[in-house]
């Protein structure tokens, strides 16, 4: 399927932590986003289900599957497979969509996919890094608008144009972040990024 590119416009606040969280809940909120193909082989070859506590712990350390332990407290180790075969894509069967980000995190953590959305994206970072978005530097605000305070306009246009710079400023599992002014005051932040695979 390849990754897929995601652009949004939110309202301003200067806490950008509390702007990713409030646009991720919006996300999962609307199912504007792709359902995390579930791979359960990799827990069978690993002996999750079969592993003591212990050892399945350090499983979870290991393979990140920290998010699992939400899972586990709800429907118990004895639930938890017929939970996440529940959840598994099947041909003309619909599976309910996850109802909270701790769901959509316990499924993302056994899928290859992702959800081809901001979803994807886990915090706020000062530089370029995976699972993050970050800031672009008023150096590159210049290059890119010829202000440090470019307008919605500006930003609008800048999408029409498809400045192919644009796209070296992220990789797959990452994004940026622009604060879009209006009247010379933060309006609303722009944020694109991609992820998806």
């Amino acid at each position: 399927m390849g990754a897929t590119g995601w652009r949004y416009f939110v309202p301003y606040q200067p806490d950008m932590t509390r702007v990713l969280d409030d646009l991720r809940r919006d996300v999962l909120a609307r199912g504007d986003y792709e359902e995390p193909g579930v791979e359960l082989d990799f827990l069978d070859e690993v002996g999750f289900f079969e592993a003591d506590q212990e050892a399945r712990g350090a499983m979870m350390a290991e393979y990140t599957l920290e998010p699992l332990r939400w899972a586990i407290e709800r429907f118990g180790m004895d639930g938890l497979r017929g939970w996440l075969e529940s959840q598994q894509w099947s041909p003309g069967l619909r599976k309910p969509r996850p109802r909270s980000m701790e769901e959509l995190e316990a499924l993302r953590c056994l899928s290859t996919s992702g959800t081809h959305s901001i979803l994807d994206i886990g915090g706020v970072s000062p530089s370029r890094a995976d699972g993050a978005i970050y800031p672009l530097t008023g150096g590159l605000l210049v290059s890119f608008f010829g202000v440090d305070q470019p307008t919605r306009s500006m930003v609008e246009g800048w999408q029409e144009w498809d400045d192919p710079a644009r796209y070296d400023l992220y990789e797959r599992s990452q994004g940026f972040y622009v604060t879009v002014y209006k009247d010379s005051h933060p309006g609303e932040i722009y944020i694109e990024g991609a992820s998806g695979d």
